[in-house]
């Protein structure tokens, strides 16, 4: 997919969900990103590939410092793709996210090419969201509980 192409499902994306893309910001080079009715869109022109990210927990720097963490989290996505909606857990400071140093947990799916109309795409794009959100309010808590709880018995 090429930026044009990207950058055009965004802001259909955007009239969809009767918002603007006063959120994405262009670069020279082709690549884009920014928010758009809660969803993160990052375009790397380089690599021709749209990822599209809902929120799942902000300011997780402790995530990096507990590995185990992430890990229980990467296999729910690896062995449950339901569960996230086929969608992998993504840890990084979008650049969008000009506030804190810290990185934010998301659900991302990557599109490089478009094989279904954007009506197809979008209920993607708000499954996606839901799902984040669903993550955010309560199944983070449940997914990572046996990690802490073992934890805990190792003190």
């Amino acid at each position: 997919m090429d930026s044009a192409t990207a950058y055009k499902l965004v802001s259909d994306w955007a009239r969809a969900e009767r918002e603007d893309t006063r959120g994405i910001s262009r670069q020279a080079n082709g690549d884009f990103y920014g928010k758009v009715a809660t969803l993160g869109f990052q375009f790397d022109n380089a690599n021709q590939n749209l990822a599209v990210r809902g929120l799942v927990l902000p300011d997780t720097a402790r995530l990096v410092k507990y590995k185990d963490v992430m890990q229980e989290l990467e296999r729910i996505a690896r062995e449950e793709p339901e569960r996230v909606f086929h969608a992998q857990f993504d840890l990084v400071r979008p650049p969008w996210d000009v506030g804190d140093d810290n990185p934010t947990l998301y659900l991302r799916r990557d599109y490089k090419t478009v094989g279904q109309g954007e009506a197809s795409l979008f209920e993607q794009w708000r499954k996606l969201r839901e799902i984040a959100y669903l993550w955010l309010r309560t199944y983070f808590r449940e997914a990572v509980d046996p990690v802490v709880q073992r934890r805990l018995k190792q003190r």
